[in-house]
Order: C-alpha cells, then sequence, then structure tokens
C-alpha cells in the first residue's frame, strides 16, 4: 500500500513538473504573440502588417504552441521525436505557404499609413533565404531522426524483466 502512494505521488510530480515546463515552451514559441494581439487588443494591427491572412498565421501559432505541448508532455518517449519531425515538415510547408515561394508582398492601407499617403505596397523576394530556412528544417529533421535511432538503441540494452503475475 505504502508502495502504491509513492509510486502515485513520483507519477504526480512528473505529471505536473512535465505540464508546467509544457506551458512554459507554450509560452515562449508563441504564446506571448497570442497574448499580445489578442488579450491586449492588438490583433487588427498585427494582423495587418503580416504578409498573410490574420487567421492564417495565427492557425501557425497555435499549431506551433500545440505541438510544444506535445513534445514537452511526451518527453522521455520515442513519440517526442514523431512530433518533432512532423513540427520541422509542417513548419516547411507553412514557410512555403506564407512566404509565397519565397516572394512575400506587404500591403499598408491608407488608414495605417501617416499623413495620408494612400496605399503602401512591398514587394520582397527572398527565395536563397527561404531555401536556407528549409535547408535548417531538414537538418532538424535528420537530427530528429537520429536522435531516435540513439533513443531506441539505448532503450533496447536496459534489462527488461517480466512483471510478476500474482
Amino acid at each position: 500500500m505504502v508502495e502504491e502512494r509513492s509510486t502515485s505521488k513520483s507519477v504526480l510530480r512528473k505529471v505536473i513538473s512535465r505540464l508546467f515546463k509544457a506551458a512554459f515552451w507554450a509560452f515562449l514559441m508563441g504564446g506571448e504573440v497570442l497574448f499580445v494581439s489578442y488579450i491586449l487588443g492588438l490583433s487588427e494591427y498585427t494582423t495587418a502588417l503580416l504578409p498573410v491572412e490574420g487567421p492564417f498565421f495565427f492557425g501557425f501559432m497555435v499549431t506551433f504552441i500545440l505541438f510544444e505541448v506535445a513534445i514537452q508532455l511526451l518527453s522521455e518517449t520515442i513519440f517526442r521525436y514523431v512530433i518533432s519531425v512532423t513540427r520541422a515538415f509542417i513548419s516547411m510547408i507553412y514557410l512555403i505557404l506564407m512566404t509565397n515561394g519565397g516572394i512575400m508582398k506587404i500591403t499598408i492601407p491608407p488608414e495605417m499609413v501617416p499623413f495620408g499617403v494612400g496605399t503602401i505596397i512591398f514587394t520582397v523576394e527572398f527565395r536563397t533565404i527561404l531555401a536556407v530556412f528549409l535547408m535548417f528544417s531538414l537538418i532538424s529533421i535528420l537530427k530528429n531522426l537520429i536522435q531516435a535511432i540513439n533513443f531506441l538503441s539505448e532503450r533496447a540494452e536496459l534489462p527488461f524483466t517480466l512483471p510478476k503475475i500474482p
């Protein structure tokens, strides 16, 4: 009975520490952007300066926050690496979609331009920078695959004992 209590307390401590760690990393990975935009009421200003529609960008941020929470909650398991590879792959797709293949067009509406000049349109081409970001994502995928293989090899070396059946 005492062993069950100590085991349940250690599991509860582990889960609570993972929840706090996940909340901290979720805030770092994009929670501050959502906090500033929605809670402080600045979403109309931030979405006007984004090269894509606001819901698409905030969906992107929520996706990354959910991935980070899942990675932190599933730490010390193989699923952490699976989710990390998935996150890197999805970030590659999002980057290509958000930047329109490396050509971004930012339109600043007339009400945000001082002195009523009119609409300002910026067009930025950065295909080489996008290619570098995509290469970093591929390196991240490779790194996570190697870490997953290492994790599985370390687990294979641990002794396994069958539980006793009463």
